[in-house]
C-alpha cells in the first residue's frame, strides 16, 4: 500500500470514529434523560421515527454524504418534542422532526420529513 493510501484508510477511519462518538454521546445525553425521567415518575416519551420506512430517493441520498449518511444510531433519538406538523405547498401536513447535534463539531439539526403513509422523504443534518 503507498503512502496515499495509507494516508486515504486513516483519514477514513478517522472520520468513522468521529461519526460514533458524535451519535453515541448524543445517545448517552438522551438516554441519560429518559432515565432520570424514568425516576421522577414521567412518562415514556415515543420517538416519532418509530415505525417509518425511507423512500429510494433517501436511501440514496443516505450513501452519497455525510450530511444525508449521518449514523443510523441518530434515528433512535428524537423525542416526541422533536417533532412538529409542517404543511407543504401542497396543503399537505407532513411530521417535520429536528433534532439539535452536531457533525465533526459543526452545529445545526438532524431533519426528517414523514409522510402521511410514515415514509422519510427528507433525511438530512442541516448546518448552521
Amino acid at each position: 500500500m503507498n503512502a496515499r493510501a495509507q494516508l486515504h484508510a486513516y483519514i477514513a477511519q478517522l472520520e468513522h470514529r468521529l461519526r460514533w462518538s458524535t451519535a453515541l454521546r448524543g445517545f448517552a445525553i438522551v438516554t441519560g434523560g429518559a432515565y432520570l425521567d424514568s425516576l421522577r415518575g414521567g412518562a415514556a416519551v415515543s420517538n416519532p421515527l418509530e415505525g417509518t420506512t425511507y423512500t429510494p430517493k433517501v436511501l440514496t441520498q443516505m450513501e452519497q454524504d455525510l450530511y444525508h449518511g449521518f449514523p443510523s444510531l441518530i434515528d433512535s433519538l428524537p423525542t416526541s418534542a422533536n417533532a412538529s406538523s409542517l404543511v407543504g405547498e401542497d396543503g399537505i401536513a407532513r411530521t417535520m422532526v429536528r433534532l439539535p447535534g452536531s457533525i465533526n463539531g459543526v452545529e445545526g439539526d438532524f431533519e426528517w420529513l414523514i409522510e402521511r403513509d410514515g415514509m422519510i422523504n427528507h433525511r438530512f443534518f442541516n448546518a448552521g
